[in-house]
Parts: C-alpha cells; sequence; structure tokens
C-alpha cells in the first residue's frame, strides 16, 4: 500500500494539474505544468504567501518534491512561476476546480452562498489601473468552496454570477446571493438548474423593491397575526445584545410583475436592532425566495448563513493567507493564485486527524511532510 509521501497518493492531484494546457512553447519548458502547480499549492498548503517564497520554499524542500515528481531542473524561481502562472487560462484553471470539487464532494445541500471580494493590491500599473475581483460560491454546511470566476474588468458581479452557476451543481442546494445578484435571469436560471434561492432585495430593483415595502406595510397596519410566520431571538454577548425579528409572506398577492419574478414563493423581512453603548440601531432588510411557505426560523437561518462567505473564507483569506498584501498583478497570476488558495483552503479543511485552526495546520504542514503529504492526500466531502 502507497504511504501517504509516495507518488501513488499524490495521482489524483497529480493528474488534475496533467489535464489542463501548458500555455508554453516547448522549448521553454525546463519545468512541467504539473510541477510548478504542484510546487505551489504545496508551499500555499505550507504557509507560504507570496511568490518568492514559493521559491524558497521549494529549495529547501527539494529531496521531497523530488519523492513526487522528477524536478530534474531543480525548483523554478519566482520569476518563471509568476510567468506561467500569468500565461495559464485561468478559465480552464476555475473549470478544473469545479469539476474537482463535483467529483469529490458530496452532492452540496443546504445554503450555498455567493459574493464577491477584491483583491486589494493585485492591481496593475498604468493609467488603466484595475482591482482583480473574484466571485465565489462557499458551501456553508461544510465550509468548502465550490467554484469562483473573475469579473470582467468593465464589468460586475451580474455578468460573473451566471458564468459561476454555470459551473455548479446546484441541485437540491439553496442559493444566497446579495442585492447585486437580485436579477431575474439568475433566479430562473438557480431554479431551472433544480436549486432554491434566497436573494436580497434592495432599491436596485425600485419596483420590487417597493412591493415588498408594501406588503409588509399593510401587515403591519393590519396586525401581525397576518404574517404567515415569525420567529424573534434575542442575544447577547460582550456586553452588547442583538434582538432580530423576521417574517415571512405568501408572494403570490404582493408582486406587481408576477410575470417576470415567476419563481417567487416567499417575501421575508429581518429587523434586527444593536443594544449596547450609545443609542440602539436598527436595521431591515427585505429577501425573497422560491422555498413555497418557508417559515421563519428558518428563514432568518437562512439569511444568516450567507455571511458564512464573509466570515470563514473572505476572512480567513485574508487573516490566514494574507490575500490582501498580495502584490501579484501580471495577465492571469492574481486569479490563478486564489483558485491555488481555494484549492488549498478545501484540502486543509478536509484533512482528518490535524488539530488547529487553518493558521495551525499550515504551520504543521510546512514543519512536517508527512503532515503536508496527509493534507494533499485529503478528499474534500
Amino acid at each position: 500500500m502507497a504511504t501517504m509521501g509516495e507518488p501513488q497518493a499524490m495521482e489524483p492531484l497529480i493528474s488534475m494539474f496533467q489535464s489542463l494546457e501548458d500555455p508554453r512553447v516547448d522549448r521553454t519548458k525546463d519545468y512541467s505544468l504539473e510541477e510548478i502547480l504542484f510546487l505551489v499549492l504545496s508551499a500555499v498548503v505550507s504557509g507560504v504567501n507570496f511568490l518568492t517564497e514559493v521559491e524558497e520554499f521549494g529549495n529547501a524542500k527539494l529531496d521531497w518534491f523530488r519523492t513526487i515528481l522528477p524536478y530534474e531542473n531543480g525548483i523554478p524561481s519566482h520569476d518563471t512561476i509568476g510567468r506561467v502562472l500569468g500565461m495559464l487560462d485561468p478559465d480552464a484553471l476555475e473549470e478544473m476546480f469545479a469539476a474537482w470539487m463535483a467529483s469529490a464532494a458530496r452532492r452540496v445541500k443546504g445554503v450555498v452562498a455567493i459574493d464577491g471580494k477584491t483583491l486589494r493590491r493585485a492591481i496593475a500599473r498604468g493609467k488603466d489601473r484595475a482591482f482583480v475581483h473574484m466571485v465565489s460560491a462557499f458551501a456553508s454546511a461544510n465550509s468548502l468552496v465550490l467554484g469562483q470566476v473573475k469579473t470582467g474588468e468593465k464589468s460586475n458581479e451580474i455578468t460573473a454570477i451566471p458564468r459561476l452557476l454555470a459551473l455548479l451543481h446546484l441541485e437540491g442546494a439553496i442559493v444566497t446571493i446579495d442585492a447585486e445578484g437580485c436579477q431575474e435571469a439568475i433566479a430562473n436560471e438557480i431554479h431551472e438548474r433544480g436549486g432554491d434561492f434566497v436573494l436580497a432585495v434592495k432599491s436596485n430593483q425600485p419596483t420590487l423593491f417597493e412591493d415588498i415595502a408594501i406588503a409588509f406595510h399593510e401587515v403591519d397596519i393590519a396586525g401581525k397575526q397576518e404574517f404567515a410566520s415569525q420567529f424573534e431571538t434575542e442575544e447577547v454577548a460582550h456586553g452588547r445584545g442583538e434582538y432580530r425579528c423576521c417574517q415571512t409572506l405568501a408572494a403570490k398577492d404582493s408582486l406587481t410583475h408576477k410575470e417576470k419574478w415567476k419563481h417567487v414563493r416567499t417575501l421575508i423581512r429581518v429587523i434586527s436592532e444593536r443594544r449596547g453603548v450609545g443609542e440602539p440601531t436598527t436595521n431591515e432588510r427585505v429577501f425573497m425566495t422560491s422555498i413555497d411557505g418557508l417559515d421563519a426560523q428558518t428563514a432568518l437561518s437562512l439569511t444568516r448563513a450567507h455571511w458564512s462567505i464573509e466570515n470563514n473564507l473572505h476572512w480567513v483569506l485574508d487573516v490566514s493567507f494574507r490575500e490582501d498584501e498580495c502584490r501579484v498583478y501580471a495577465a492571469n497570476a492574481a486569479e490563478n493564485l486564489v483558485v491555488v488558495r481555494h484549492i488549498a483552503l478545501n484540502l486543509l479543511r478536509s484533512v482528518n486527524g490535524l488539530r488547529g485552526g487553518i493558521a495551525s495546520k499550515r504551520k504543521q504542514a510546512g514543519w512536517s511532510d508527512d503532515v503536508r503529504a496527509r493534507v494533499l492526500c485529503a478528499s474534500p466531502e
């Protein structure tokens, strides 16, 4: 039986990289594409955050790397690594990632949160400076990234989300998206692919927003007994309290353009009040969902689960991986590095028998060849 450090145990990961088309001409291939990508992923898993450190890590662990792949010419320079990452087709890498997750992970159930994140330092020099903005899909139940795409330089999340949805297996999932993704085409796509949606509604959809506000206002006047469902919670932590009230209404008689939002079944309103130092602050948000007869307690849970993508993905990438400090910007390199970080994060969350948070696991993988191999052989599910 192959041990974790032997090539056979790494074969699924190596095969995944070998499936990609190498963008280089033959005469410039001193290092195979799988050697470069395996090096970068191994380094990121092991606590390395910047390309210059990838080269240093590879040289320090060259003997270990040669137990997995030949590395006949040693470790590539950070310039070579950056150049290859910049040339590599990001669409192909994103499709490879989504296919890996679809085959490795169990069928997604529960919330799939979709949201965008800007890489603050990944900005090209010169007159036409543009940030790299990625939109990701995140399974809240098991804290795994399911896919990601980059928004166009002169576009926004509205055009990126359909491309991301096309990569995902949505049957049985509940897709949550903030107000920018509240679009007819997006709602229809999710429903037609076998999923349900919970979409935040704001003033970017003025008629819809007004319809929902009026529907709840009319019940406010008539009395709360007419809500389809209502649920309240109150929490106290760190000297501050937060009260939440979630209310639902059937959508069938409340929308002006029912033919446009034909899959909407339930309207949701969440009123939250924070109490602590100073004056209390009140916030009111509204949502719509394709789930018929959704009760208020479940609705509140779904709207709150959306923010797992902020706490368990974006925050971790910034704090543990220092993503916002990465200055890689050449061609496709920044976008492709995001995918590598997502692969690393999924592996670190999937490895069995390793204690500690993500930062601790990365340190352990850096210290121990055995731990690093265990992480790289993990199977997300």
